[in-house]
């Protein structure tokens, strides 16, 4: 498929996601073509091993390209995005839920979220 599996991008990429992963302090969901003719799929795979924050189930869509995720997968695509959504809302809401609420400072840093890896 690629002859080459590069840890990072070609020279000019803007996104160097691979290099920048260790910054990623929240939950996570990595969507991901399999056909993707500009970003390749192993990228998406690289990026969700390389994850040390929780990461939620990824999406994988076998033939998405890089630009037909939303029109032509949606029926796969928010369904799970939903479910992240539901499942950070509902994390966010029982850390709040355990947690003495008080009033919010521009210098506190509100209510976390930390998922254990499943």
């Amino acid at each position: 498929v690629y002859p080459y599996l590069f840890r990072a991008t070609i020279p000019g990429d803007l996104y160097v996601s691979i290099s920048k992963i260790n910054d990623i302090q929240c939950p996570t969901l990595v969507i991901h073509g399999t056909n993707d003719e500009i970003v390749p799929y192993y990228h998406g795979e690289e990026i969700q091993r390389t994850l040390k924050t929780w990461a939620a189930a990824p999406l994988f869509l076998k033939g998405a390209k890089h630009s037909n995720i939303e029109t032509q997968f949606s029926k796969k695509l928010y369904p799970h995005l939903r479910q992240f959504i539901d499942k950070l809302s509902l994390q966010i809401y029982n850390q709040a839920s355990q947690t003495k609420l008080t009033a919010i400072s521009p210098k506190s840093k509100g209510v976390e979220a930390k998922w254990p890896k499943e």
